[in-house]
């Protein structure tokens, strides 16, 4: 199966007319994959862009991502991180799903965290303090907000 067919599995669409769709996806966002090729060879960072480009297609208006990272190397990191920060320009919410906090001070706009980690993230700065209430729509699920 080549990528092209293994983004567009389910469309009732006219082949062309998806093929130009998905061109045109790849250009605003400044990726480049090749879609005849083989999907059973894609890298990690390779496949995790096949799935935007399969929630992109679909017009959807939020994505998941959950632990995104966790198989990538530092520059494939921040070609993701690039690619969030284009989609969130664009208005696409994304819940994004990671156990590295580090991630969450550098992409992040809202946040809730699954632990109390609030001494941590003081040592961030204010944005993300705990002074008894949350701040800035960030919450720990333990403390009641």
């Amino acid at each position: 199966m080549t990528v092209e067919e293994n983004i567009v599995v389910g469309f009732s669409e006219k082949p062309a007319v998806l093929h130009r769709r998905l061109v045109e996806l790849m250009e605003e966002n400044g990726w480049e994959l090749d879609l005849g090729r083989k999907a059973s060879s894609l890298s990690i960072a390779e496949q995790q862009l096949v799935e935007l480009l399969r929630g992109l297609l679909r017009n959807a208006q939020v994505l998941i991502l959950d632990e995104p990272t966790s198989a990538l190397t530092f520059d494939e990191v921040e070609s993701l991180f690039k690619c969030v920060e284009n989609l969130k320009s664009k208005g696409i919410g994304i819940i994004y799903i990671t156990h590295r906090l580090a991630e969450v001070f550098e992409i992040a706009t809202h946040g809730t965290f699954s632990g109390c980690l609030w001494r941590q993230l003081v040592q961030h700065g204010e944005r993300f303090q705990h002074s008894g209430r949350c701040r800035q729509q960030l919450c720990c699920s333990h403390h009641r907000c």
